[in-house]
């Protein structure tokens, strides 16, 4: 039922149970009333009549008397005697008089002669009729007493026609409530029903519509509508500010560098950031509503989870992924609690693989060193024993361990020069010089640096340089670059060879179908056209390089045959100190080779652009 229909009920049910009430409190109080008025108008008459009666009872007769008094008051009169016989009655045949009960014994008669007026209200049996009557005593006749009587079926008409009244005054004004309560509550329901298509549209998300206070005539309402713009202006503030709090979120979602996912209390997937997508490899997959182990494919994380939840305490854990490249992740699972209650968790899974392998790195590093270094110095200790021991008194034998110290020496010495070389170059503390340099002038000096080694091995170091040929960067250190190669070439080539130094302008000459590794933490040369670049290339006719070696070549330590190596007299660095120098610059290292023929090492510069020209 509409409010217009329960109003209009409750307000005819209302005024009903209101007039029902009135009915009965009026009613008993009209009969009252109207009783108590008959009594009185009864006295006053009883008196007059009394003393009318007085001055005709000596000259009439009682039954004339009572007739005459009856039809002028037009009530019952009767003259009761001293001893209660009845000497005259209005309403009975004068034949009749003597037949009637003596009335000594009724109540009004007994109150009239105890010297005042009697009243009663009871059936009378000559009547048949519920009568009311008043009696009074007649002056100057001792016991004779005068009684008016009126039936009550003449009070019961007046109470009935007033109740008619009533209920006729009733029913017009429960119409008018009625017209007046249906204006009412058109008008009410008319702006109940604006403001609810207004709270409707507020539900729906429209929070443009703004209730109109002015055209509200009813106070309440004109006060909720105040209430629903608050509620609208509030309920738009923390929309927007949840909105700019999600762009802000999803902004540091989009942007962080580690991955995170997000579960709700039962353990499945809620949201997780784009960095979790390329992390596990997801793509456009829904992960809503997945279990982790769906997505992350291990145990661990998936017990974390679920410990977490049930626990609401955090744990850390780490897990490697497996792949081309295995992953090592710092996975930090957290309670999201809300009100003493754990509704969900957050997960982040940092990549230290980086960390792990510079971890790895740094044993190998010590290790290596550490073996480097162990070989020159147990035979420095050895011939220094042997000497002790009295191998000085022989000179040729002192001569020879003599010649070993100092040639393990050296070997100590050459490997310390390029430690210090190499943490030089992966140190914050390096500085490039952004110069032009003449690759001509740096190759010869290269050339003259290493010629006693290449004079000693009967090797030729041959050259096509071009005239005019300059590279941008520090001249001091792409000449230690271009010694280390002619070192390494020389070391690896057998007596009597020949090595080639080469070097032009454009890109890295096509290798054909030779093998080709360079360092893969390298920058990469994609977008730089021929012109911007300049390129040396040593080539040697030594042992080569087997192909599967050739990823590993400019790792620190790192040698084909390490024996060889050894008695070589290298450290294992050259190389290594060649690929960051140019990787500082900018460029590359590569190497081609093909076993029992040869190899070729070539680094890339950035060409001086007024050269090009």
């Amino acid at each position: 039922m509409r409010i217009g229909g329960k109003l209009s009920v409750g307000i005819v049910a209302l005024l009903v149970l209101a007039a029902l009430s009135l009915n009965t409190l009026f009613g008993r109080f009209l009969e009252s009333f109207l009783i108590e008025h008959a009594h009185a108008g009864l006295i006053r008459q009883v008196r007059l009549a009394t003393l009318r009666c007085a001055d005709l009872l000596d000259r009439e007769r009682p039954q004339r008397i009572a007739a005459d008094l009856g039809g002028l008051l037009e009530v019952r009169v009767t003259l009761i005697a001293q001893d209660g016989i009845v000497l005259g009655d209005s309403r009975v045949d004068g034949s009749n008089i003597a037949e009637l009960e003596n009335h000594a014994d009724r109540p009004e008669i007994i109150d009239a002669r105890a010297g005042g007026y009697g009243q009663s209200l009871r059936f009378s049996d000559t009547l048949g009729l519920d009568m009311l009557y008043v009696a009074g005593p007649v002056p100057g006749h001792p016991g004779v007493v005068l009684r008016l009587a009126i039936p009550m079926r003449e009070l019961h008409d007046s109470q009935g026609a007033l109740r008619a009244a009533l209920w006729v005054t009733a029913f017009g004004v429960l119409l008018a409530v009625l017209a007046v309560s249906y204006m009412l509550s058109r008008v009410l329901i008319r702006h109940i029903r604006y403001l609810t298509h207004v709270v409707q549209a507020m539900a729906d998300g429209d929070l443009s519509h703004r209730p109109e206070v002015t055209g509200l005539s009813v106070h309440e309402i004109r006060d909720l509508a105040y209430g629903l713009n608050d509620l609208r202006a509030q309920t738009q503030e923390r929309i927007e500010q949840v909105v700019a709090d999600n762009f802000r979120l999803e902004a540091v979602m989009a942007n962080i560098s580690e991955a995170i996912m997000v579960t709700k209390p039962n353990g499945r997937i809620r949201m997780t950031n784009p960095r979790f997508g390329r992390l596990f490899g997801t793509g456009d997959m829904v992960l809503s509503g997945r279990m982790p182990i769906e997505v992350v494919r291990n145990n661990s994380v998936e017990e974390a989870v679920t410990e977490t939840l049930s626990s609401m305490e955090g744990r850390v854990l780490e897990i490697v992924l497996p792949g081309v490249l295995d992953r090592n992740l710092d996975v930090h699972v957290a309670p999201i609690l809300q009100g003493g209650m754990c509704t969900g968790s957050v997960t982040v899974f940092y990549d230290i693989s980086e960390i792990r392998r510079l971890e790895q790195v740094r044993k190998d590093f010590v290790a290596n060193v550490s073996h480097e270094m162990r070989t020159p110095l147990t035979s420095i200790k050895g011939c220094a024993a042997t000497l002790a021991d009295g191998a000085l008194d022989d000179p040729e034998a002192a001569r020879r361990f003599v010649d070993s110290i100092n040639a393990h020496s050296g070997r100590l010495h050459a490997l310390v020069d390029d430690l210090l070389d190499l943490s030089y170059l992966e140190s914050d503390l390096m500085t490039i010089e952004h110069l032009a340099v003449d690759l001509g002038s740096v190759i010869a000096s290269a050339r003259d640096t290493v010629s006693s080694q290449a004079i000693e091995k009967q090797i030729e170091i041959v050259g096509e340089l071009k005239d005019g040929i300059q590279a941008e960067g520090d001249s001091g250190l792409i000449l230690q670059a271009i010694i280390n190669l002619l070192d390494n070439a020389i070391k690896y080539t057998e007596e009597g060879g020949t090595i080639q130094v080469h070097a032009g302008i454009g890109g890295i000459p096509d290798p054909g179908n030779t093998p080709y590794a360079s360092p893969e933490s390298g920058p990469d040369t994609v977008g730089r056209s021929e012109g911007q670049q300049v390129y040396v290339e040593v080539s040697d006719n030594g042992i080569g390089i087997p192909s599967e070696a050739l990823p590993r070549i400019f790792e620190r330590f790192y040698r084909v045959d390490r024996g060889r190596s050894r008695t070589l007299g290298g450290t294992g660095l050259g190389l290594a100190i060649v690929r960051n120098i140019v990787e500082a610059h900018g460029q590359r290292a590569y190497v081609r080779s093909v076993l029992g023929q040869g190899t070729t090492f070539g680094i890339t510069l950035s060409a001086v652009h007024s050269v090009e020209r």
